[in-house]
């Protein structure tokens, strides 16, 4: 068994990892976000919820004692400043291991005319600051996973 942290654990992708670790392993999941009271469905026995702002790094250092695993859904135009303070709060606590989910075309790895429209919808704002994000996190000492999923939908469609 891991203790495992979930930081933004109201987003979509968040919910849906939470949901997958309590069905399929035995992992006890801190659960961090703004405005804890979103969170209706928590299982007492498994799961803790900690209402704060990751920005808060002496909050999130507290949080984060005996806490194995990081996994990061954040986002916002701060997520640089967020990279930051989890990185920092992380090698205060002595927590080694980190998940940050961050947005294809941060390498601008994407070709042809998908990574062209990738850049026309990101660039501006989203696709410089993930990637600053994931700067901060690659200057870390980290062991670290980036991920960074393309466009998702709700909808069952593939086009």
């Amino acid at each position: 068994m891991a203790n495992v942290m979930i930081l933004g654990a109201h987003g979509q992708i968040a919910t849906l990892a939470r949901h997958q670790l309590l069905k399929e392993t035995d992992h006890h999941l801190s659960l961090s976000l703004r405005n804890a009271g979103r969170l209706q469905d928590v299982n007492p026995q498994r799961e803790t919820v900690i209402d704060g702002d990751v920005t808060d790094t002496a909050k999130l250092t507290k949080a984060l004692a005996g806490i194995d695993v990081v996994y990061a859904n954040l986002g916002n135009k701060g997520i640089e400043d967020q990279a930051k303070s989890v990185v920092k709060a992380m090698d205060a606590a002595g927590v080694s291991r980190l998940i940050w989910i961050s947005t294809l075309g941060i390498y601008d790895e994407v070709p042809g005319a998908f990574g062209k429209w990738n850049h026309q919808m990101l660039d501006g704002g989203y696709l410089e600051t993930y990637a600053a994000a994931a700067k901060v996190i690659e200057n870390s000492d980290l062991k670290y996973t980036i991920i960074r999923p393309a466009w998702l939908s709700n909808k069952n469609i593939i086009s």
